[in-house]
């Protein structure tokens, strides 16, 4: 789910033709598109929340995620997802 919203994030700023950093933070990527689209400002509390799960749920002896809190995360995460989809597919870019 982690992974989802970040290549979706990325998939805006490379829609919008913004170069970003190599970077797997969610909150920094949503800051880096809050520059070009107010909307990701409300997005930033869920980057925020899932951002943690590029490292945490890849590795063995990490944090355990129970069901309830991965389907939070996964709701936050189709939050960005859907955003940003919604983004790019409402008006062509010039």
């Amino acid at each position: 789910m982690q992974q989802a919203a970040e290549k979706a994030l990325k998939a805006y700023l490379t829609h919008i033709g913004y170069s970003f950093k190599f970077t797997h933070d969610l909150l920094e990527l949503c800051v880096v598109c809050g520059t070009f689209e107010d909307g990701f400002h409300d997005l930033e509390g869920d980057c925020s929340d899932i951002s943690h799960y590029a490292t945490d749920t890849r590795y063995p002896n990490k944090n355990e995620v129970d069901e309830a809190e991965t389907r939070i995360a996964l709701r936050k995460a189709e939050r960005i997802v859907n955003f940003c989809v919604s983004l790019m597919t409402s008006a062509p870019q010039a």
